[in-house]
């Protein structure tokens, strides 16, 4: 990630109470969460507002829109203008649906002092969104799940909510401790410099590379966060077991497989 573009232009503290999501429109990158949660934001800071970068047609330009001409309709209907209309159905004040942008995106989060990569973390390795809003002195405000866990420090450059419920607190929260925002800001800045500079991750890829042409084994790094997420302590154990012990790939499943299964046997015995 080149972090050139997005480095602020100015001082990131006393930013406006502008929160803002950055990506696609459609069910899977969860703006209807955020959407459900805008009532409760503005209902504690009624001079918040929320500006939407992105589109339905984000990944499908052929993709035909709703009423309000932002998502498909059976999404916007259902998920997006119940939380986000005035008293006439139309767009609430408060709300900016921005489309897909090109340069201007990179002022809107510089400016912004929130930003909400999909907060339901689902099909999200590597958000780029997150890294986007940190580089740009942006904290984060999103669900500890998935590629946010390792693009996003909780409690230094955002706060990740164990669960969708605990997006407008913590929204909230940051809004009336605009301290603690722009400390988180300022973290975000640095922690994406170190961790996703462009020429840092070619260094590393150059340091794989030539280990593997002397024949070295590549050792992977330890849990290095979270390790008592999503069982990420089982996952390693058994990741060692069978390193250790290769016939132990034919003989013990997947964590993916364990929960799947203790999931099926849980409905079963909830049916009974």
């Amino acid at each position: 990630f080149d972090v050139r573009p997005y480095e602020p232009k100015e001082q990131i503290k006393n930013r406006e109470n502008i929160i803002v999501y950055l990506g696609s429109l459609i069910p899977s990158k969860g703006f209807h969460v955020l959407a459900k949660a805008w009532p409760e934001i503005i209902k504690k800071v009624p001079d918040a507002k929320l500006y939407v970068i992105g589109s339905g047609k984000l990944y499908d330009r052929n993709q035909e829109l709703g009423k309000w001409n932002v998502a498909e309709e059976n999404y916007e209907r259902k998920k997006i203008r119940p939380y986000l209309s005035d008293k006439n159905g139309e767009i609430h004040p408060s709300v900016n649906f921005l489309g897909v942008l090109g340069k201007g995106k990179v002022d809107i989060l510089q400016k912004s002092l929130i930003g909400v990569p999909n907060p339901t973390g689902l099909t999200e390795n590597c958000p780029g969104s997150a890294i986007e809003f940190q580089a740009a002195g942006t904290p984060i405000v999103s669900i500890a799940k998935a590629g946010l866990l390792d693009t996003v420090l909780n409690n230094k450059t955002g706060l990740l909510g164990k669960q969708k419920k605990d997006l407008a607190p913590n929204i909230i929260y940051l809004i009336k401790n605009k301290e603690k925002a722009y400390q988180m800001g300022k973290q975000g800045i640095t922690f994406i410099k170190e961790k996703f500079d462009h020429k840092k991750v070619a260094d590393q890829w150059e340091t794989i590379f030539n280990e593997v042409g002397r024949g070295i084994p590549h050792k992977p790094k330890g849990i290095e966060q979270y390790p008592f997420h999503d069982l990420k302590l089982l996952r390693e154990l058994l990741r060692k077991l069978k390193q250790l012990f290769p016939f132990l790939y034919y003989v013990i499943p997947s964590v993916v497989n364990i929960k799947l299964t203790a999931s099926k046997y849980a409905k079963l015995i909830k049916g009974k």
